[in-house]
């Protein structure tokens, strides 16, 4: 049932039912509380309906239950006496819809030991032009470092690190992981961390307390998010901490062991439009992944102004293909360039759009005009989705670089190929325009 309690409506079984009426302050059944639906097991109430007449068991039909949750003006708090059968909080009839579920217990919250109380210390805000995330001082078998996401850092030319007491790290030694999306900075003041598991296979199993310790939604504070372990693999764990943006860089710690299995990287949603099957537990479901640490075959030393250098450019090419991806979503869904949305300063199609828009926007033009018109502009774009393409080498960046590079490089590809095709369809309609004439 669905009350509207503001306006003293009810919808019950989809019918609208006025339940009280205002009047002088008090309030009367306004009209008779029927229940819509027969196999409910409520009978009728008498009609015509007298307000004058008391409500009682005497002018009820046998067996009358009233509808959940109505109360006579009248009815005594107790109940009226040798009537159960008419009392509205006896036992409902066999018919009467069954009483809603309970809702499932919470998961209790693990308790935490003083030691994994006492992380947030280790954990840091870090903040730069591109916003915030966490990272944390990891203390491994060889040493300690701040450590987070490399996705955290790329593009941020001056970040800040602050820790839990108000302290900051300065970068002396930057370092990239092999393959993975981490990174270690180091420093003479990192002296101690959050213990990193060694081996994580042989103390951590699916369905262990985790928590996830980070500057959840970049509010600048350290936040706890409880989860259990769903999944390991080589490279990564899932859990169900629901950990979300600012948590980027966080450590995943192991509850039991208190030691960091783990570093927040990412989540995903697959739709599989029925793929898997409509009992699919993993469809459209918000899954979370943590890198693991203890398999980091190999850090690298890498020179922190060329890393922003990368991050950089890997911004800007990423922002051109966002803008190219725009005028594919406008023509696909569409089937017309929304000119209004170029007009930003920093959208790469700006120009092109502006021009384009001014030939079509003019007057008593043969279709033939028009056709060439659309034409140029198709030519203009599929020529942009290869512009800064020719000159790149992604097997010159740092290893997160060049693995985010080429994955641009085969959305571009699809791009390209989108708007050279329909550039063809163009041409076509322009030979075929000029046959006619």
């Amino acid at each position: 049932m669905k009350r509207a309690m503001g306006m003293g409506l009810a919808l019950i079984g989809g019918m609208t039912v006025a339940l009280f009426a205002q009047n002088s302050g008090s309030f009367r059944p306004a009209t008779v509380p029927t229940d819509p639906d027969t196999s409910t097991g409520y009978p009728a109430y008498p009609t015509p309906y007298n307000p004058s007449l008391p409500v009682g068991p005497s002018n009820l039909p046998p067996g009358y239950r009233f509808p959940p949750n109505y109360r006579p003006p009248n009815y005594p708090q107790n109940g009226w006496a040798g009537a159960p059968n008419n009392d509205p909080a006896a036992t409902p009839p066999t018919n009467a819809p069954a009483a809603a579920a309970a809702a499932p217990a919470p998961t209790p919250t693990p308790a935490l030991s003083p030691e994994i109380l006492g992380y947030s210390r280790d954990i840091a805000i870090i903040e730069g032009k591109r916003g915030q995330g966490t990272g944390f001082l990891a203390k491994f078998k060889e040493g300690s470092a701040l450590v987070t996401n490399a996705h955290v850092l790329s593009g941020n030319a001056q970040p800040t690190f602050r820790l839990g007491n108000g302290s900051t790290i300065t970068m002396e030694g930057f370092r990239c992981a092999q393959d993975y999306d981490l990174t270690a900075i180091d420093s003479a003041a990192i002296t101690d961390g959050i213990p990193v598991v060694d081996d994580l296979n042989a103390i951590v199993h699916i369905g262990d307390d985790v928590v996830v310790l980070g500057n959840s939604l970049g509010a600048g504070v350290a936040t706890q998010i409880f989860g259990k372990v769903t999944g390991i693999g080589p490279e990564l764990v899932e859990i169900d901490a629901k950990f979300v943006a600012g948590n980027s860089g966080s450590p995943v710690i192991h509850v039991a062991s208190g030691k960091v299995i783990g570093i927040a990287t990412y989540s995903m949603i697959h739709k599989s439009n029925g793929a898997f099957g409509k009992d699919s537990a993993l469809d459209g479901v918000e899954r979370r992944f943590a890198y693991r640490l203890d398999n980091v075959a190999k850090w690298n030393t890498v020179s922190w102004p060329l890393f922003v250098r990368e991050g950089d450019f890997i911004d800007d090419f990423s922002h051109h293909s966002d803008c190219l991806t725009d005028l594919q979503t406008d023509i696909e869904k569409h089937g017309e360039v929304s000119f209004q949305k170029y007009l930003a300063q920093d959208n790469t199609l700006r120009d092109a759009v502006q021009s384009f828009k001014e030939e079509v926007d003019k007057h008593q033009m043969s279709t033939a005009y028009y056709l060439e018109a659309k034409k140029r502009f198709l030519w203009f774009v599929t020529d942009a989705c290869a512009k800064d393409v020719n000159a790149v080498q992604p097997r010159q960046l740092t290893p997160y670089h060049r693995k985010r590079l080429e994955e641009l490089l085969a959305d571009r590809q699809d791009l390209e190929k989108y708007f050279h095709d329909l550039y063809n369809e163009q041409d076509a309609l322009s030979d075929a325009n000029a046959h006619k004439r």
